[in-house]
């Protein structure tokens, strides 16, 4: 009865709230009588009066509340009112949102059922090949190659493209071989390079990146040389290593005029393309002439690397002079691992002039070749200031050689330096 009560409320002050035509009552002192109303619809409310008086909600407002339900009651006022003549719109309205509803229920219904089904098709073909391909790899010879049901079709296609990228990733040899003459038997070829050519650019960014394993190098990719400078950088990294794959011969060629900047993601993409598909190690000192400071910085670490020594040192000691600290970082890093011989007088000469990074390498180098001592210690220390660089010289000092530990000894003993009686102890009490 709380909810009729409050219905019937909310349903009279709504009513009231319209127009009504004048004259069609006569007030007869506080109470007012209706002349044209109907007794028996008064006596329809005579129980909603009861209840609200009941409840103890609103008596000062009953008598007022039920004089504008009696009022009210009359046909051909209620007729008039806005309420009344919108109910057909408000119908309309409810009927457009049950519909509404349905029809949502059901396209996400038909949504789900198709994505359920497609995927449940797509793990099945995934589950039939793949045992196909154990079999294959495992007890078939290389010219037997296996029937897959269905390869006609692009769902297909793509299912096996993606099982064979998989498959070459994670094995070499013989088996990446009979891979490889899956894939030429199976002309996967020409729909892969027509997904390159036509695709939207992630799906083009997928199949170059496909085309970058060795057993989908069977022919050439159309324009795949523009594609590697491409402003799209998945497209450009992925055509790259692509590239690399078809022409094993010219593998950095798309670095001539390059104007982009090599990222470190990309710069070790590009070397595990290299080594996982056992492309020949190109000429890299003439990449050293690049204008563009990160095809310089990846080629010193490649020569790094690949440990290419070249015929004569001068050509990378030409780089610890360049304006870029991450150049002359990388030729630092690349002399000392390429171990070039004679350079101590020169790390000596540049030292104050570097950052600490380098700084560090300079002394790597000196560790390396057994060079540092307590007299190169104490020459340092006369110009070195940071803690931290004096700290790391300590350390590489006591880790050359048992005879350094000695030293490191003798520069505690001698030494009247908190700092440096504090740094001694943590390295030789740490020592293992």
């Amino acid at each position: 009865m709380h909810k009729i009560s409050w219905f019937a409320l909310f349903f009279v002050l709504l009513i009231s709230a319209q127009p009504s035509s004048g004259g069609r009552w006569a007030m007869d002192g506080q109470h007012g009588t209706i002349e044209h109303g109907c007794m028996t619809d008064s006596l329809a409310f005579v129980d909603y009066k009861q209840e609200v008086r009941k409840m103890g909600l609103l008596e000062d407002m009953s008598e007022r509340l039920y004089e504008y339900i009696e009022r009210y009651s009359v046909d051909n006022s209620v007729k008039r009112s806005l309420f009344y003549r919108l109910i057909p719109f408000f119908l309309a309205l409810m009927v457009l949102f049950v519909v509404s509803i349905i029809s949502i229920m059901i396209v996400v219904f038909t949504v789900k059922k198709l994505r359920y089904n497609r995927n449940r098709k797509q793990s099945y073909i995934w589950n039939n090949y793949r045992d196909i391909l154990i079999e294959y790899l495992n007890y078939n010879n290389d010219e037997d190659v296996p029937n897959f049901p269905g390869l006609d079709h692009q769902l297909q296609k793509k299912i096996l493209i993606r099982q064979l990228y998989e498959l070459a990733n994670a094995i070499y040899g013989k088996k990446q071989l009979k891979l490889q003459e899956l894939y030429e038997q199976k002309r996967l070829h020409p729909f892969l390079t027509r997904k390159i050519r036509t695709g939207w650019w992630p799906i083009k960014a997928i199949y170059l990146k496909f085309s970058s394993i060795r057993p989908f190098r069977e022919g050439s990719i159309k324009d795949i040389a523009r594609l590697t400078k491409s402003r799209n950088p998945q497209v450009r990294l992925y055509s790259q290593l692509a590239y690399i794959s078809q022409n094993p011969d010219q593998a950095f060629a798309f670095l001539e005029d390059y104007n982009y900047t090599l990222s470190e993601w990309d710069q070790m993409n590009l070397y595990e393309t290299m080594i996982h598909n056992s492309i020949p190690i190109p000429d890299l000192y003439q990449y050293l002439h690049s204008d563009n400071i990160s095809v310089v910085v990846f080629a010193l670490r490649l020569i790094r690397w690949y440990y290419v020594k070249a015929r004569e040192p001068e050509v990378l000691l030409h780089f610890i002079y360049h304006t870029d600290h991450q150049v002359r970082l990388e030729a630092y890093k690349t002399i000392v691992d390429l171990n070039i011989r004679g350079v101590e007088d020169i790390f000596r000469y540049h030292y104050l002039k570097e950052s600490v990074a380098v700084k560090k390498v300079m002394i790597d180098y000196f560790e390396r070749n057994k060079k540092l001592s307590k007299a190169l210690y104490q020459e340092i220390l006369e110009l070195e200031s940071d803690r931290e660089m004096l700290f790391y010289l300590l350390q590489s000092l006591h880790n050359q050689s048992f005879n350094s530990q000695e030293e490191l000894h003798s520069i505690l003993k001698e030494t009247q330096d908190p700092a440096i009686q504090a740094m001694c102890r943590h390295i030789i009490e740490n020592a293992y």
